[in-house]
């Protein structure tokens, strides 16, 4: 959805319209012909909100076959997305120091499970 220039909430759940209809962002993820090609085609096969990530494979080429500022704007939303999800929703900021003495105490980056019982 971020890729694709939908607008979501700080958890990554797209918003719909009134119509039920993905809100798309201007000047966001792929281009606006792109999205709507994309959206037509999902009507044309009765896809409803929850189906759109059906959509991936059959556009895949055109999605990589945009130009490069496109593509660089979906790859930056992902990026301010998901540095936003880590350090404000999940408060995750400073923590890398932990993660990776925690990685050498294992000696691998496999820490096993969580929970034992």
């Amino acid at each position: 959805m971020i890729t694709w220039g939908v607008k979501v909430n700080e958890y990554g759940n797209a918003y719909l319209d009134e119509q039920g209809e993905f809100v798309k962002l201007p000047d966001q993820g792929v281009a606006d012909s792109v999205w709507a090609e994309m959206v037509a085609y999902a009507k044309s096969k009765n896809l409803k909100a929850g189906d759109y990530k059906k959509l991936n494979l059959p556009f895949e080429n055109k999605l990589w076959g945009q130009p490069r500022e496109i593509r660089e704007r979906m790859v930056k939303g992902v990026e301010d997305f998901v540095h936003e999800l880590l350090t404000q929703v999940f408060h995750a900021q400073d923590t890398a120091p932990l993660a990776i003495e925690a990685i050498l105490k294992a000696e691998t980056f496999d820490l096993g499970p969580k929970a034992s019982g």
